[in-house]
């Protein structure tokens, strides 16, 4: 089935109805997947979609096309199940390669003579769906490196970016925490985004460093020790300041960008990073690994 067309269960009278499956249990993550997500859902509902969030607790499944953000391993078995049930099916990626692309392609076929392992659980994700969305055309041809998947089927939709950063205006957050011509780094304090190291080379910057952004609330205990010495770190320096999560509609949040001299994100692993370009909308300068 295409998607974009219609099953059989709709009522041409009807509004198209798409359910959204998350990335992960929305309440244990808040970062960009999740602002994408939401905008997602407020895009198609503007355009007079009836979307549903998935909740596994539902026995009926009445929907025209399944939309899943993320080809992680949570997602295997739920897209394999939403495909014996013949519904049409987009996966949004998200692929972010922390591997050589050869290493993949080993690890898929070594699932296919031993047993599935995460990088197999992700092949057979993304090729089960009926239309993949990649954020760039680097993310495509990656996706074709490493699962072989047919790069027709892709469609790159790059992140958005809200109108409302290019006209951002820093006073509720210069009123707020009484900063202003900050460095600023926004993102989930966690082991890949970096903040450690930018807290200790700028730790004698002499000028506010701004650190906006939860603790990660994935990982285990590698994750928690890093936050604490990040948190150590922080505390030790009176121009290195750490709010811990500003949500993404609060006017502080947009201040800070307008009121950062300089916005840096230097992550080990990052895809299309929505604070950086956030960021850069809002005037700032930015720096990217």
């Amino acid at each position: 089935m295409t998607v974009g067309t219609p099953s059989s269960s709709h009522s041409p009278s009807a509004p198209y109805r798409v359910l959204i499956v998350p990335q992960a249990f929305y309440a244990l993550g808040r970062g960009g997947i999740e602002v994408q997500q939401d905008r997602t859902i407020e895009a198609l509902r503007s355009m007079g979609v009836e979307v549903e969030t998935y909740d596994p607790w539902s026995t009926e499944l009445r929907v025209d096309v399944v939309h899943v953000f993320g080809c992680e391993y949570p997602q295997a078995d739920l897209v394999q199940r939403l495909r014996k049930a013949g519904k049409p099916i987009v996966v949004t990626s998200m692929f972010m390669p922390i591997h050589p692309l050869w290493k993949y392609r080993w690890l898929a076929r070594a699932g296919s003579i031993l047993p599935a392992n995460t990088v197999t659980l992700r092949q057979r994700t993304l090729q089960a769906a009926d239309r993949v969305i990649a954020i760039s055309e680097q993310e495509r041809s990656d996706l074709q490196g490493a699962f072989q998947v047919d790069p027709t089927n892709v469609s790159v939709i790059a992140n958005g970016i809200e109108e409302r950063f290019f006209t951002a205006d820093k006073q509720a957050f210069v009123d707020r925490y009484g900063l202003d011509d900050v460095i600023l780094c926004v993102g989930s304090i966690e082991p890949r985004k970096n903040q450690l190291m930018v807290a200790k080379a700028l730790a004698d910057a002499g000028r506010p460093v701004v650190f906006i952004g939860p603790a990660a609330p994935h990982g285990g205990a590698d994750v928690a020790d890093y936050v604490q010495a990040f948190r150590s770190v922080v505390d030790a320096r009176p121009n290195l300041h750490w709010i811990p999560g500003l949500d993404h509609t609060d006017p502080a949040l947009i201040g800070a960008y307008a009121a950062a001299r300089v916005h840096i994100l230097v992550s080990t692993v990052e895809a299309q990073g929505l604070v950086t370009m956030e960021a850069a909308a809002a005037g700032a300068q930015v720096i990217v690994a």
